[in-house]
Protein backbone atom coordinates (compact mmCIF):
# COMPACT_ATOMS: atom_id res chain seq x y z
CA UNK A 1 0.00 0.00 0.00
CA UNK A 2 1.26 3.42 -0.96
CA UNK A 3 -0.27 6.25 1.07
CA UNK A 4 0.03 9.59 -0.69
CA UNK A 5 -1.18 12.05 1.97
CA UNK A 6 -0.50 10.71 5.46
CA UNK A 7 2.48 12.04 7.40
CA UNK A 8 5.52 9.80 7.28
CA UNK A 9 5.79 9.40 11.08
CA UNK A 10 2.20 8.29 11.77
CA UNK A 11 1.48 5.30 13.97
CA UNK A 12 -2.21 4.62 13.43
CA UNK A 13 -4.35 1.58 14.08
CA UNK A 14 -4.27 0.66 10.41
CA UNK A 15 -0.47 0.74 10.44
CA UNK A 16 -0.21 -1.37 13.58
CA UNK A 17 -2.70 -3.91 12.16
CA UNK A 18 -0.83 -4.05 8.85
CA UNK A 19 2.43 -4.67 10.68
CA UNK A 20 0.84 -7.55 12.62
CA UNK A 21 -0.41 -9.03 9.34
CA UNK A 22 2.92 -8.55 7.58
CA UNK A 23 1.52 -6.02 5.09
CA UNK A 24 3.79 -3.30 3.73
CA UNK A 25 2.43 0.27 4.00
CA UNK A 26 4.63 3.03 2.63
CA UNK A 27 3.70 6.54 3.76
CA UNK A 28 5.03 9.63 2.11
CA UNK A 29 3.24 12.92 2.62
CA UNK A 30 2.78 16.02 4.71
CA UNK A 31 -0.79 15.47 5.86
CA UNK A 32 -4.10 16.71 4.54
CA UNK A 33 -3.66 18.84 1.42
CA UNK A 34 -5.83 21.63 2.83
CA UNK A 35 -3.68 21.83 6.00
CA UNK A 36 -0.31 21.67 4.28
CA UNK A 37 1.75 24.79 4.86
CA UNK A 38 4.45 23.86 2.32
CA UNK A 39 2.72 22.97 -0.96
CA UNK A 40 6.08 22.64 -2.74
CA UNK A 41 7.20 19.93 -0.31
CA UNK A 42 3.81 18.20 -0.46
CA UNK A 43 4.00 18.10 -4.25
CA UNK A 44 7.58 16.78 -4.22
CA UNK A 45 6.62 13.99 -1.81
CA UNK A 46 3.58 13.06 -3.94
CA UNK A 47 5.75 12.90 -7.06
CA UNK A 48 8.31 10.76 -5.22
CA UNK A 49 5.59 8.45 -3.90
CA UNK A 50 4.16 8.11 -7.39
CA UNK A 51 7.62 7.15 -8.66
CA UNK A 52 7.84 4.35 -6.05
CA UNK A 53 4.28 3.22 -6.72
CA UNK A 54 4.72 3.16 -10.50
CA UNK A 55 7.95 1.20 -10.13
CA UNK A 56 6.19 -1.37 -7.92
CA UNK A 57 3.30 -1.71 -10.37
CA UNK A 58 5.54 -2.24 -13.37
CA UNK A 59 7.87 -4.62 -11.48
CA UNK A 60 5.29 -7.39 -11.55
CA UNK A 61 6.30 -8.49 -8.04
CA UNK A 62 2.89 -7.90 -6.46
CA UNK A 63 -0.60 -9.33 -6.95
CA UNK A 64 -2.25 -6.25 -5.47
CA UNK A 65 -1.26 -2.64 -4.90
CA UNK A 66 -3.30 -0.02 -3.07
CA UNK A 67 -2.84 3.65 -3.96
CA UNK A 68 -4.40 5.28 -0.90
CA UNK A 69 -5.65 8.85 -1.38
CA UNK A 70 -4.16 9.03 -4.89
CA UNK A 71 -7.05 11.21 -6.08
CA UNK A 72 -5.71 14.18 -4.10
CA UNK A 73 -2.32 14.54 -5.83
CA UNK A 74 -4.00 13.89 -9.18
CA UNK A 75 -6.65 16.56 -8.57
CA UNK A 76 -3.97 19.00 -7.35
CA UNK A 77 -2.13 18.25 -10.61
CA UNK A 78 0.96 17.15 -8.69
CA UNK A 79 0.99 13.87 -10.62
CA UNK A 80 -0.38 13.51 -14.12
CA UNK A 81 -3.68 11.73 -14.62
CA UNK A 82 -2.46 10.56 -18.04
CA UNK A 83 0.62 8.94 -16.50
CA UNK A 84 -1.47 7.15 -13.87
CA UNK A 85 -3.81 5.87 -16.58
CA UNK A 86 -0.90 4.73 -18.79
CA UNK A 87 0.64 2.86 -15.86
CA UNK A 88 -2.66 1.16 -15.11
CA UNK A 89 -2.92 0.06 -18.74
CA UNK A 90 0.63 -1.34 -18.60
CA UNK A 91 0.27 -3.28 -15.34
CA UNK A 92 1.02 -6.98 -15.46
CA UNK A 93 -1.90 -9.23 -16.26
CA UNK A 94 -3.73 -10.35 -13.15
CA UNK A 95 -2.47 -7.50 -10.95
CA UNK A 96 -5.20 -5.84 -8.91
CA UNK A 97 -5.02 -2.10 -8.27
CA UNK A 98 -7.11 -0.31 -5.66
CA UNK A 99 -7.30 3.47 -5.90
CA UNK A 100 -8.84 5.46 -3.08
CA UNK A 101 -9.72 9.09 -2.44
CA UNK A 102 -12.56 11.56 -2.78
CA UNK A 103 -13.45 13.07 -6.14
CA UNK A 104 -11.73 10.39 -8.21
CA UNK A 105 -11.36 11.71 -11.77
CA UNK A 106 -14.01 10.33 -14.12
CA UNK A 107 -11.48 8.79 -16.56
CA UNK A 108 -10.19 6.59 -13.73
CA UNK A 109 -13.72 5.65 -12.77
CA UNK A 110 -14.35 4.71 -16.39
CA UNK A 111 -11.33 2.35 -16.31
CA UNK A 112 -12.40 0.66 -13.08
CA UNK A 113 -14.11 -2.70 -12.68
CA UNK A 114 -15.58 -1.85 -9.26
CA UNK A 115 -16.38 1.66 -8.08
CA UNK A 116 -17.61 2.53 -4.59
CA UNK A 117 -18.43 6.01 -3.36
CA UNK A 118 -18.98 6.58 0.34
CA UNK A 119 -21.23 9.46 1.29
CA UNK A 120 -20.96 11.08 4.70
CA UNK A 121 -24.37 11.44 6.33
CA UNK A 122 -23.26 12.59 9.77
CA UNK A 123 -19.83 12.97 11.38
CA UNK A 124 -18.78 13.77 14.98
CA UNK A 125 -16.51 16.54 13.67
CA UNK A 126 -19.67 18.46 12.68
CA UNK A 127 -20.63 18.52 16.38
CA UNK A 128 -17.17 19.78 17.42
CA UNK A 129 -15.87 16.34 18.46
CA UNK A 130 -12.21 15.98 17.50
CA UNK A 131 -10.67 12.77 16.15
CA UNK A 132 -10.46 10.09 18.82
CA UNK A 133 -7.62 7.63 19.28
CA UNK A 134 -8.76 4.14 18.41
CA UNK A 135 -11.70 5.35 16.32
CA UNK A 136 -10.59 7.91 13.72
CA UNK A 137 -6.88 7.22 14.09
Amino acid sequence: MFQFIKNTGLDTGEHRAAKELGLDIRLLGTGFTWDTKDQTKAKALAVEQWYHCRKAILSGQFDMIVMDEVSYPINCEWILLSEVMDTIRCRPEGMHLLLTGRDMPQPLKDMGDLITEMTEIKHPYQQGIKARKGIEF
